[in-house]
């Protein structure tokens, strides 16, 4: 028991010490001048409408005007300016930032406010969402599921490639911050003991949270779903009914509102751009006969003329030259997928490829008051990391997670492995795949790698987690699950030791 006592308490100060790290990573990134960000290609838009917060620029420039060369850091609010609000989670963060942009604006004397102040509010949120994280798992004595937490943080949560998005109003970090804590409250109730019920409700809300994030992510409580029923096959036990029905009624609340936000009329445009990518662009350019994938899609056979254009071609210009596609469902995708398999696998293997780089789009500035300069060499990124292997090496290592999953199974069911880290493996595991087929299907290929960002995210986090399961396995105890009916065994977070 000493062991794990002295296990346990230099892993409490290892998680803190990495804590400190990531809050340091956030710091530097936010307080950094010139502003570092990731300039505004019309998807801010949506967001800042919300509040009636604009960037201070020339007056011939008309507010809603992208900036993609840079981000620009002054802002001020006008409220005579027509543009719809974007429903999204995103939204919550400017309007909990809001007053103190507001107290800003009022005390400059151009009536202007930083967008530094969005950066700090929401690296804020991220550090209460980390430490909520390990207290959960300290409390219930999962060090190691704690130190797995807080080295996420420091590692992933903390890299720029997410941290670009504090100053602004972009989407991504609302996904990744609250299926961040999702997927953490998650594991943490199934870690073997009663989560009482604040647990469920904070599940519930941060799941619904991440799927209201963006549109892409209308599934992703499915995934949720489908991890916990991974869980339960390969462990043998079920999870606490509170944890299962917050987890189910997330996925349908949340998709459903999802849905209903997909096909309301603030969304039109969005709809039609995304299917012209999907089908013109990406299926029909991947097809080997684009007339008859386009027949067999219930098309006319003259759309397979425009095979490879997207909704950004300049014959859209005119008018879009295939105008059934507006009404085509999705569902007949499966139906070509049955059909002509090579054809859906061509696309997915097109998507794959563009998956990189994790930062985004590199025409994309960084830097405000520069010309499309990116992110200052000094700013550690897994995303260099990444942009540097070989296609067939990342290939590899965007693929095999699903296949050391099944060959885990064995050492699943048999304990060796925590219950804890199990969900945290499937998720992870599962979440860029299905990420990549909502991307390539759902939008196209019009942004994958901007779009795919919470699939990376999760590509980085199975590989951090497995490294770090065969680094601690016999190394951290978590004495709250020792077993007095047997002689010695502790199911941890990140690993189960026994010994007669």
């Amino acid at each position: 028991m000493s062991e794990s006592l002295n296990s346990s308490r230099w892993v409490r100060v290892a998680v803190w010490l990495l804590l400190t790290l990531a809050a340091a990573r956030g710091l530097a990134l936010v307080l950094h001048d010139p502003l570092i960000g990731l300039a505004n290609n019309f998807d801010m838009i949506r967001v800042q409408a919300c509040i009636d917060a604009y960037p201070v620029r020339d007056e011939s420039i008309a507010p809603w005007t992208n900036s993609w060369q840079a981000p620009i850091e002054r802002y001020r609010f006008l409220e005579d300016v027509d543009q719809p609000c974007f429903v999204s989670s995103e939204a919550l963060v400017a309007f909990a930032a809001w007053p103190m942009m507001r107290w800003q604006a009022a005390a400059s004397e151009d009536g202007s406010f930083s967008l530094r102040i969005v950066g700090l509010a929401k690296l804020a949120l991220m550090l209460i969402i980390a430490v909520i994280a390990v207290s959960v798992l300290l409390r219930s004595r999962q060090a190691s599921g704690a130190l797995a937490v807080a080295l996420l943080a420091a590692v992933v949560a903390m890299d720029p490639a997410v941290t670009q998005y504090l100053n602004g109003f972009y989407a991504e970090f609302s996904a990744f911050a609250w299926a961040f804590l999702a997927a953490v409250l998650l594991a943490a109730g199934l870690g073997g003991r009663s989560p009482g019920w604040w647990l469920p409700m904070l599940i519930f809300l941060a799941m619904v949270l991440a799927i209201l994030a963006k549109i892409q992510y209308v599934a992703l409580g499915l995934i949720f779903a489908l991890a916990l029923v991974g869980w339960m096959l390969w462990t043998g036990r079920r999870p606490d009914g509170r944890v299962t029905v917050a987890v189910v009624l997330a996925a349908l609340v949340g998709g459903a509102a999802q849905l209903a936000h997909m096909n309301s009329e603030s969304t039109t445009s969005i709809r039609h751009a995304n299917l012209t990518n999907t089908v013109m662009h990406t299926v029909l350019g991947s097809a080997t006969d684009p007339h008859r994938a386009a027949m067999r899609l219930g098309l006319p056979e003259h759309c397979g003329d425009y095979a490879g254009e997207s909704w950004f071609s300049p014959l859209m210009a005119d008018g879009h030259p295939c105008p059934e596609i507006k009404q085509m469902s999705r569902v007949r995708l499966l139906w070509l997928g049955v059909l002509e398999p090579v054809t859906l696998g061509r696309a997915l293997g097109r998507g794959l490829i563009q998956v990189r780089p994790w930062l985004g789009p590199p025409v994309l500035g960084r830097q405000a008051g520069a010309e499309s300069a990116p992110l200052p060499p000094s700013f550690f990124t897994l995303s260099d990391w990444l942009d540097r292997l070989p296609v067939g090496v990342f290939a590899v290592l965007f693929l095999a997670p699903p296949l050391i999953m099944l060959l885990l199974i064995p050492t699943a069911r048999a304990g060796q492995l925590g219950d804890s880290l199990v969900f945290g493996l499937l998720l992870t595991a599962g979440l860029p795949w299905a990420m990549l087929v909502t991307v390539v299907f759902g939008d196209g290929l019009a942004d994958v790698a901007k779009q795919s960002h919470l699939g990376t995210a999760a590509l980085l986090s199975f590989w951090l987690l497995l490294a770090m399961r065969l680094i601690s396995a016999r190394t951290i105890h978590d004495p709250a699950y020792c077993d007095d009916s047997r002689p010695r065994i502790c199911d941890v977070s990140l690993g189960r030791e026994s010994s007669p």
